[in-house]
């Protein structure tokens, strides 16, 4: 088999394979909640917090929206 079939049955190429492991380890496979510090906890709780109430400002809004909307209709 030649260098160029192996492309052509969509299997990677001698040197594709040769650097597999490399592209494996540049990859994180582990979940992100394993290597965050205590102040990217803190951050990301913050964050969470206002996106929570951001949220349920913003469902108020529409919700009382749909109420007089359909108040008016009757």
């Amino acid at each position: 088999m030649k260098k160029g079939d192996a492309k052509l049955k969509g299997l990677p190429s001698c040197d594709e394979v040769s650097q597999l492991p490399s592209k494996i380890k540049e990859t994180n496979l582990m979940s992100n909640y394993q290597f965050l510090t205590p102040e990217e906890k803190q951050r990301k709780k913050q964050r969470n917090k206002t996106i929570l109430y951001a949220s349920l400002l913003l469902s108020t809004v529409v919700i009382s929206a749909l109420v007089t909307i359909l108040a008016n209709q009757i």
